[in-house]
């Protein structure tokens, strides 16, 4: 049985062939048979079979939307069924917990609560068990005591037989009262003591009820941000149906106005539209035939410095007379720069036999010529594509290797990394590179130097890519993804606002923003409000780490001139791109590009020779800080041994993000260019808000903030 869609289509392509039969036969008739009627009538027939053909497709697209519409009305029941049952369970789930709260709506641990209960009874039966021994015997001791009174009357009657012994029996009989009374007083303290063990058991039992509250709390609390979770899935669905309605309403309004358009090119007349359609045909046709002429010739590497060689051999081999033609694949040049391997792409796969590799190294020297090599090319085959083939150009001798010696005299090596730690001196660090050029590395051996301190700070680490593949932290996270290190940002904000307006300065803290970059791009406000700490955040006892891939500040909303305010520390490609845009750094730039370069090859080549991978290979960063830049080699992963946890044992005076206490004693003011204390006031600002300060050691002149 033919289907409705069959009968649709069919219809479809008759009324193209009636218009297209129309459309000739007006042609016809207007240039050869000169026939006025037959015109008008193939007019007419021709715009009835374009009319139909429009009504047909029409009638498609509302079919089509019709399907969409059911299949999304489906989709909001079925959602809507979803949420009615999420209303139910939580209802249930709020009937089962209410005989598990207490009256203020906090839940009992119910299985904490039993089994501490259970040990402090035992624990009690066991004082009780202590105190039923002391009352048998202080019981026992009064039965003696009894027996004593009656042994005094007996002695009593036999004083008037023997007088003369009066004084000695009194004398002992006084002492064995004493040895009693001494004895009795002895098992009243042990008495006391028991109690006291009895009142400490009690307290012991009220402070696990209240850690017991608190963890109720602490579950409480997720079950309502699940709660919230659900609302907001129910809100992002609801927004979704009202898009979709909307996107209906406006498409249905589309098809409208191009029906309505249709209407009037056909009443306008068909003829030149028809005549438009063929020149854009034939317009078209030139384009591609363009465009072919160009896809045929092979393709270039850009002209960038030595690529340039590279172009030449596919130039050579494209004009020669066997016309072979090489597109351009991919170079990689050597860390020595003394060249760099070119991959070549096969455009004709018949072209891939040995033959042809080895005609090509026939000419080997020929083409080293014309690419300026110092080597004869040879031609292979890549191991991984064999679509493709390769050779090296050598075009410079490489240069001789710096000594480890001479190496050291331009960065700080491994052996005096403390260096680093004690340059960091102003508040925040931010620390830039690529993944897996040392960034998390670097940070870990400062919070070890930091764990090894006397007095080690409070850390805190904030991860927003927890569960990460590449996690490489040894400490515990205070936050954990994007949601809890925004919220923990806005808690360090709030902090330093806190401890600048009343004068705080303790405990101190160091917090580690991860991966900041994922969080500020979706809240611009975050770099703005770290920018406005580092500048007043000296001496309140708060630092911060904040670790980026992107070392391109604009896009940041910051200046290069900004990042005079923190510790920059950068990593990889990230630190040519530091040398060109710090204005501090314009005048020494090209020094220190040529020392990088040095710096750089001496880790390639220890890197390669000793086949190094991972936390083990050699690595180079830079410090700019004040004005200053440092390079200095990056030791191994887990080179410093210490004790994490001292870094995260929280002391008893930080007992929340905006507590502290106030100082007692004046901070003392250091100096920014070397850190000591011999500073003398110059006198206040104009606006009275700074003090004008001078070093004494370096005479720097800075002001601080009063």
């Amino acid at each position: 049985m033919v289907s409705l869609t069959s009968f649709r289509n069919a219809g479809q392509h008759i009324s193209l062939v009636g218009f297209l039969g129309s459309a000739i036969a007006l042609i016809t008739s207007t240039t050869i048979y000169d026939n006025s009627k037959i015109a008008s009538l193939s007019t007419l027939s021709g715009t009835l079979s374009l009319f139909a053909c429009v009504r047909i497709e029409r009638s498609h697209d509302h079919a089509r939307l019709k399907q969409e519409l059911e299949a999304k009305t489906d989709t909001l029941l079925r959602l809507e069924h979803e949420l009615r049952d999420v209303d139910y369970q939580r209802s249930q789930l709020s009937t089962q917990l209410k005989p598990y709260l207490t009256h203020d709506g906090i839940p009992v641990d119910i299985h904490a609560l039993n089994s501490n209960n259970e040990s402090l009874r035992r624990e009690l039966s066991n004082v009780e068990q202590r105190l039923s021994d002391a009352s048998l015997q202080l019981a026992a001791v009064r039965d003696e005591r009894e027996s004593l009174k009656q042994d005094s009357d007996l002695l009593r009657k036999e004083v008037a037989i023997a007088e003369g012994n009066k004084a000695y029996w009194k004398q002992t009989f006084d002492r064995v009262l004493t040895d009693h009374e001494t004895e009795v007083e002895t098992l009243t303290a042990k008495v006391n003591e028991l109690n006291l063990e009895n009142i400490h058991f009690k307290a012991q039992f009220a402070t696990v009820d209240e850690v017991a509250k608190l963890r109720a709390n602490h579950e409480l609390y997720e079950i309502q941000s699940k709660l919230r979770d659900l609302n907001d899935q129910y809100f992002q669905t609801a927004t979704l149906y009202n898009s979709a309605v909307a996107d209906l309403k406006k498409l249905n309004a589309d098809y409208v106005d191009e029906f309505t358009e249709l209407n009037e090119a056909v009443s306008k007349g068909i003829p030149n539209a028809f005549q438009s359609v063929l020149d854009a045909r034939d317009q078209e046709l030139m384009r591609l035939s363009g465009h072919l002429s160009v896809l045929l010739q092979p393709q270039y590497f850009e002209a960038i410095g030595e690529y340039e060689r590279a172009n030449r051999l596919i130039k050579t081999l494209w004009e020669s007379e066997q016309c072979i033609c090489l597109d351009a694949s991919e170079i990689v040049p050597y860390s020595d720069q003394t060249g760099f391997d070119v991959y070549f792409n096969l455009r004709d796969r018949k072209s891939r036999g040995q033959a042809f590799i080895e005609g090509l190294n026939d000419r080997g020297n020929e083409f080293s010529i014309v690419c300026g090599c110092i080597k004869d090319l040879k031609f292979e085959y890549d191991r991984i594509n064999p679509h493709r083939i390769k050779t090296a150009m050598v075009f410079r001798k490489a240069q001789k290797a710096e000594s480890k010696a001479t190496i050291d005299k331009l960065w700080i090596p491994t052996a005096q990394f403390e260096k680093v730690y004690k340059l960091l001196k102003k508040p925040v660090s931010r620390i830039m590179g690529s993944t897996g050029e040392g960034k998390g590395i670097f940070v870990n051996l400062l919070l070890a130097i930091e764990a090894n301190q006397l007095a080690p700070t409070f850390t805190r680490l904030h991860d927003p890519m927890d569960g990460s593949s590449e996690d490489y932290w040894q400490i515990s996270k205070a936050s954990k993804g994007t949601s809890a290190t925004k919220k923990a940002v806005k808690a360090f904000v709030s902090e330093f606002k806190h401890r600048l307006e009343n004068g705080i300065s303790e405990p101190n803290t160091l917090d580690v923003f991860d991966e900041i970059d994922i969080v500020a791009d979706s809240d611009s406000s975050i770099n703005k409000d770290f920018l406005s700490c580092s500048k007043g955040m000296r001496h309140n006892g708060m630092r911060a780490y904040l670790i980026g891939q992107s070392p391109s500040v604009g896009k940041k909303f910051w200046e290069w001139a900004d990042m005079d305010n923190f510790n920059c520390v950068y990593f990889g490609t990230a630190i040519i791109t530091a040398i060109d845009k710090t204005p501090a750094l314009k005048s020494q730039a090209s020094a220190l590009k040529k020392n990088y370069d040095k710096l750089r090859e001496f880790c390639d080549k220890q890197n390669e020779d000793l086949d190094l991978e991972g936390g083990n290979q050699y690595r180079l960063g830079l410090l700019v800080t004040s004005g200053k830049a440092t390079f200095f080699e990056l030791p191994s992963a887990d080179s410093i041994p210490c004790n994490w946890s001292k870094l995260t044992e929280e002391s008893a005076a930080i007992q929340s993000p905006f507590e502290g206490q106030r100082t007692s004693e004046p901070t003392q003011i250091e100096c920014p260019e070397c850190g000591s204390v011999n500073v003398r006031n110059k006198g206040k600002t104009k606006d009275g808000n700074s003090n004008y300060m001078k070093c004494k050691n370096c005479e720097h002149n800075f002001k601080v903030s009063l």
